[in-house]
C-alpha cells in the first residue's frame, strides 16, 4: 500500500467521489415542543431523494418560535475542517469544495472556487480565512481564501494535496500535506506561498503553533517537527502511528493525536513527547481545547474524548458517524463535524444537533431520513412609553419585532435624552410582585436590565436641563447664599 493510500484509509481523509445517493424514499419526522403546529409542504410520510420540503412554524396565541432543532444536513458532503472567529461566525469545510457557514442563527452553503476536497480551515479573523485540500490521489492541491465577501483560489508552492493549515497571523501562515519527498510544508508571508526547504522526509497531516517561533507539524510514522522561527527540526516521538492532529494551550502544553487511539503530550521540557493513556484504540482525527484542563479529541464511530487535566474520558456524541473536525469558542460552545454532513454542538453539558434556524420558514432537503423539532416558547410583549415623546427615546437590546420575546429573555433598556433634556427615572411594572400584580418599581439607573417573565410595561421619564446649563445657576445661588450668610455673621 502506498503512502497516500495509508493516509486516506487510516485517517479517512475524504475522497472526492462520494457514493451516489440511493433512489429510495426518506422519512421526515417533525416534532413540536411547546404549543404550536408545523405546516409541511408537500405533506407526506416519505419523500423521494432530493425532494425539498418547506416547513412553516405556526405558534399558538401567546407563543412564539424559538428555533428549529435537528441535523442541519444542509449538505451530504463529508465534513472535515471546522474553524470560526466567534459564536456567530463558524465555517465547516469538506468534500467537493463544500463550505457551510453559521451566523449564530442559521446555516448556509457558501460558494467555494473549487470542487476539490477541503480538509483544513484556519483564519486570523472573519475577513481572512484559509481552507486547504486536494484530490483523493494526492496529486492536486487547493488553497482557498475568504476575504469576508467571497472565496477565491490562491496560487501555492506545491502540486500535492494539503491536509491542514494554521497561522500565527495573516502574514505568517503554514500549510502541510503531501510532497515529492513524502511531505510538504508551505509558508504564506502575506504576499505569496512558498515551499519551506530542508525538511526531514515524511508526510505531514497536522500543524499548530503557540506563536511564530513555536510551530509543530505532525504526520506519518509518528513524525513530529518543531519550528523555532528559522528552521524545522525533528523531535523525539514515542510512536510510529500516523499522527493527524496537533493542538496546545501554550508552548509547554501541546497534544498530538493519531491512529489506534494515540495521544501524545509535550510539556516543553527538551525534545521528547510522552504517551497518554486514554483507554481507546479508536483512530483519532483531530484535537482542540480551551486550556490545559479542557481538551476534546474526535475520531471514528462518533468518538469524542475529553481531557480534564488529569484523565481522558469518553463523551457521548449521540452519533456513530466518523468525526474529523473540532473547534469552539469556549468550553460551552464546541462544534464537531464528520461524514454525511454531520455537525454536532456541545453546550457545556451535552452534545446535540445544533440550531438549524430561527426563521419561521425552513427548507429541508430529503437526502436521508430526517428528524426536525420546532421549539415554541411562551412569548412576552414589552410595552415602552415615554412621558414626553419629544424629550428623548429608549433603545431596547435585543430589539425584536413588536417587542415580542420568549419568556425569560433578558433585555437592556437605555434612555437617550434629546439635547437640553436629562433622564429622570423609569417606572417598571412588576406583575410577579407578591400580593400586588400592579406593583410599580421606580429606578433611576440608566441603562437597566429586565427579564421578560411575562408581559412587561416600562415608562421612561425625562426632564428639562442638564450639564452646565443646569449646574451654573445652582452654583451661583449657592455661592451667593454663602456670601450673604458670612456677611450677616461678621461683627
Amino acid at each position: 500500500m502506498g503512502l497516500t493510500y495509508r493516509l486516506h484509509m487510516a485517517v479517512a481523509v475524504l475522497a472526492l467521489a462520494a457514493p451516489p445517493l440511493l433512489a429510495q424514499p426518506y422519512a421526515l419526522t417533525v416534532i413540536v415542543e411547546g404549543q404550536g403546529t408545523v405546516e409541511v409542504d408537500p405533506n407526506g410520510a416519505t419523500y423521494p431523494s432530493g425532494t425539498v420540503v418547506d416547513l412553516t412554524a405556526l405558534p399558538d396565541p401567546g407563543w412564539r418560535l424559538v428555533r428549529w432543532e435537528g441535523d442541519p444536513n444542509i449538505t451530504m458532503s463529508d465534513l472535515v475542517g471546522v474553524w470560526g472567529s466567534g459564536p456567530s461566525d463558524v465555517f465547516v469545510a469538506g468534500s467537493h469544495g463544500t463550505i457551510v457557514h453559521h451566523d449564530g442563527a442559521n446555516w448556509s452553503v457558501m460558494t467555494a472556487a473549487t470542487s476539490l476536497g477541503l480538509y483544513g480551515l484556519w483564519g486570523s479573523g472573519p475577513n481572512d480565512v484559509f481552507a486547504v485540500g486536494g484530490n483523493e490521489f494526492g496529486s492536486a492541491y487547493t488553497i482557498q481564501h475568504y476575504d469576508g465577501s467571497s472565496w477565491s483560489q490562491m496560487i501555492g508552492g506545491t502540486t500535492y494535496t494539503l491536509f491542514h493549515v494554521w497561522g500565527a497571523g495573516p502574514n505568517d501562515v503554514f500549510a502541510v500535506g503531501l510532497g515529492p519527498g513524502g511531505g510538504t510544508i508551505l509558508h504564506y508571508d502575506g504576499a505569496s506561498w512558498s515551499d519551506m526547504p530542508d525538511l526531514p522526509t515524511g508526510l505531514f497531516a497536522g500543524v499548530w503553533g503557540s506563536g511564530p517561533n513555536d510551530v509543530y507539524a505532525v504526520g506519518y510514522l509518528g513524525r513530529i517537527l518543531h519550528y523555532d522561527g528559522a528552521t524545522f527540526s525533528a523531535m523525539t516521538s514515542p510512536t510510529q502511528e500516523l499522527l493527524v492532529g496537533v493542538w496546545g494551550s501554550g508552548p509547554n502544553d501541546v497534544f498530538a493525536v493519531g491512529t489506534a487511539g494515540t495521544i501524545l503530550h509535550y510539556d516543553g521540557n527538551g525534545a521528547t513527547w510522552s504517551s497518554m493513556a486514554n483507554g481507546s484504540e479508536i483512530d483519532l482525527h483531530n484535537i482542540w481545547g480551551t486550556g490545559p484542563n479542557d481538551a476534546f479529541a474526535v475520531g471514528t464511530a462518533g468518538t469524542i474524548l475529553h481531557y480534564d487535566g488529569a484523565t481522558w474520558s469518553a463523551s457521548d456524541s449521540g452519533t456513530t458517524t466518523d468525526l474529523f473536525g473540532v473547534w469552539g469558542t469556549g468550553r460551552d460552545d464546541v462544534y464537531v463535524a464528520g461524514y454525511d454532513g454531520t455537525i454536532r454542538h456541545y453546550d457545556g453539558t451535552t452534545w446535540s444537533w445544533p440550531t438549524i434556524s430561527t426563521d419561521p420558514n425552513v427548507q429541508i432537503v430529503m437526502n436521508a431520513d430526517k428528524q426536525v423539532t420546532a421549539v415554541f416558547a411562551q412569548s412576552a410583549v414589552l410595552t415602552v412609553s415615554i412621558k414626553k415623546q419629544d424629550y428623548g427615546a429608549v433603545i431596547v437590546d435585543p430589539c425584536a419585532p413588536g417587542y415580542e420575546y420568549a419568556c425569560g429573555t433578558e433585555l437592556t433598556l437605555t434612555a437617550v435624552p434629546n439635547s437640553g433634556k436629562v433622564f429622570k427615572k423609569w417606572e417598571i411594572d412588576d406583575p410577579c410582585h407578591p400580593g400586588d400584580a400592579n406593583h410599580i418599581v421606580v429606578d433611576s439607573n440608566n441603562p437597566i436590565a429586565i427579564v421578560m417573565s411575562g408581559d412587561r410595561e416600562v415608562k421612561a421619564f425625562f426632564k428639562c436641563g442638564g450639564g452646565t446649563e443646569l449646574m451654573q445657576p445652582v452654583l451661583t445661588v449657592a455661592l451667593l447664599g454663602i456670601h450673604r450668610l458670612r456677611r450677616r455673621r461678621s461683627p
